[in-house]
Order: structure tokens, then sequence, then C-alpha cells
């Protein structure tokens, strides 16, 4: 399996069993859904894009790792090292793991480790319990994906709490 693969199956596999007894709701969006646990926002093809239901965050090893779906789409972040406010590269490069991985609804995938992608997320704040940040990138079809061209993610935002 690719770099890419492995993380894209696990996030899909979590976006399929998502559910759970979250009933607060803290923040809405303007395609009408609704994030338990914060914002998390783009713009994916032109088009707004908001997560649904809890996005889930995690700081596995000194890096960490946000993980948001829709019904039409899949965004896994993670970023390498992330112990940290910054910016952060999702170039790819042998010196940078940091990645996005977007997957839709009809199977195909988009991720900026490869060559040609392009991207950055910022933090502006970072507790053991709070992360905020924007993210912009350019994501090339993924292996293995019947995705094709470039997929331009702008307008990137989240404020999570976890």
């Amino acid at each position: 399996m690719g770099r890419a693969s492995l993380p894209l199956l696990v996030v899909l596999s979590f976006a399929a069993g998502c559910g759970g007894s979250d009933t607060t709701i803290t923040g809405s969006n303007d395609t009408g859904n609704f994030v338990t646990n914060g914002t998390f926002s783009a713009t994916v093809g032109g088009a707004a894009w908001s997560a649904l239901g809890r996005v889930v965050v995690t700081r596995p090893a000194g890096s960490l790792a946000i993980a948001a779906a829709s019904t039409t789409y899949v965004i896994e972040i993670t970023l390498v090292g992330a112990t940290k406010t910054g910016t952060y590269s999702l170039a790819n490069s042998v010196s940078n793991a940091s990645q996005v991985i977007v997957g839709n609804a009809n199977g195909m995938a988009w991720v900026t480790g490869a060559a040609g992608a392009t991207g950055s997320v910022t933090i502006t704040t970072f507790t053991s319990t709070h992360v905020v940040g924007t993210f912009t990138f350019d994501a090339v079809p993924g292996p293995a994906s019947s995705a094709t061209g470039t997929l331009h993610v702008t307008n990137g935002a989240f404020d999570l709490t976890y």
C-alpha cells in the first residue's frame, strides 16, 4: 500500500462508522451541516464545504491528525511533528511526511503527498484540548484512484475542541 492509501482507508472507515451520542451543536455553516465540537470548513473545487458531525482530532507521537467528513468529501490532515503553533508545509518532499488526503463518495481520492501537490496548514492556537487554524492546498489524484485533475481547496478553517 502506498503512502496515501492506508490513511485514506482509515478515514473512510471512520466516516462510515461515524455516529455517537453527541447532541450539543456548537457550530454551523453555510451548507446547513453541523459540527459537534467546533467548526471545520473550506471551499473545495470552488464549492462551499463543511464537515458534518464530530471532527476527530488526535495527537499521535508529537503530530496532529484531523479527520472530517460530510456527505460529499472526507478530509484528513496529518501534520507530522506538529507540536506548536506555526505554518506546516504540505509540499511533497523526502523530509516532509505531512499531507492531506481527500476522498469523495465516488471512491476518488486526491493527496498532497505526491509530486505536483502544494499547500500549507497554519495553526494559530494549539493546546491540549483546542486547535485553531487555516489551510489551503492543491491536491493531485491519489495512487489507484480514478480521480482526475488537481483538486483546489481554499479558505480552509477549523476551530476544534477535543
